[in-house]
């Protein structure tokens, strides 16, 4: 890698992702989560979920600001007509 110039590594990581979330493995996972609860062939077991108010306040700055717009584009591309819900 000490051979390898740095902009060669970065367009690299761009394509690979960000290497967080899970991998389908066909045993634990067998396939992609959401594709699991749509077709409802996931596990059925209780959850329990909560949250706090201010939970990602520590990390707001990281976060680039986005518009109005902006926030509607992304709620379309990752959930298309189930973003009103």
């Amino acid at each position: 890698m000490r051979d390898v110039p740095p902009q060669q590594i970065i367009s690299a990581m761009s394509t690979a992702g960000s290497g967080g979330g899970p991998v389908i493995d066909g045993y634990v996972l067998p396939d992609r989560p959401y594709d699991m609860l749509e077709s409802g062939t996931q596990n059925r077991i209780p959850v329990m979920v909560g949250g706090l108010a201010d939970e990602y306040f520590g990390f707001s700055h990281l976060s680039p600001e986005i518009s109005e717009a902006d926030l509607d584009n992304f709620l379309e591309a990752s959930f298309g007509d189930k973003r009103e819900k």
